[in-house]
């Protein structure tokens, strides 16, 4: 069972905003994307997440695979999909580069993110991942996200922690 910490001044997302995520039902929209978080041989697994709108969804996961497999299930998963996702968003730090050039080389809606890269508000954040996970948070605070219950997922979000630095930035 998951274990849920105790909610403080930096939870970035509290959980009783979570448990309203899960249990609220929002409609599906476009753009259709999916974020893919690349794990390899050891305990963590690949995750690929789908995201319709406000609606997200944990789509398939994968234990101790290369990153050739993972790309070829990718891809799979992109041939049969019932709506193909506008884009595939990877996480391309360390080896979730590979998977992304093999996506890129067959052709798929592939786009790397670099969570240590520049964030696009540089006043408000100090990297991507700070901004993003920011702009995760707003969703979770205007009720504008619905999510799946998975106790993994809801322990994982609810982990989640924020710093102000020394120049106001998250």
């Amino acid at each position: 069972a998951a274990e849920f910490p105790v909610e403080g001044d930096n939870v970035l997302v509290p959980l009783h905003r979570i448990e309203q995520a899960q249990r609220v039902e929002l409609e599906p929209a476009e753009p259709i994307a999916w974020g893919v978080d690349v794990a390899r041989m050891g305990a963590d697994a690949t995750v690929i997440v789908e995201r319709r709108g406000p609606v997200a969804r944990v789509l398939a996961t994968f234990r101790k695979l290369d990153t050739m497999q993972v790309a070829g299930r990718i891809a799979r998963l992109f041939a049969i999909a019932e709506q193909q996702p506008d884009r595939i968003n990877v996480d391309e730090i360390g080896i979730g580069a590979g998977v992304l050039d093999r996506l890129v080389e067959l052709d798929l809606p592939a786009f790397g993110v670099n969570v240590g890269s520049k964030a696009s508000d540089t006043e408000r954040f100090v990297n991507l991942r700070a901004e993003i996970f920011w702009t995760l948070r707003e969703r979770f605070e205007a009720g504008e996200i619905d999510i799946e219950e998975d106790d993994d997922l809801a322990a994982q979000l609810a982990a989640q922690r924020y710093l102000i630095t020394s120049a106001g930035k998250v």
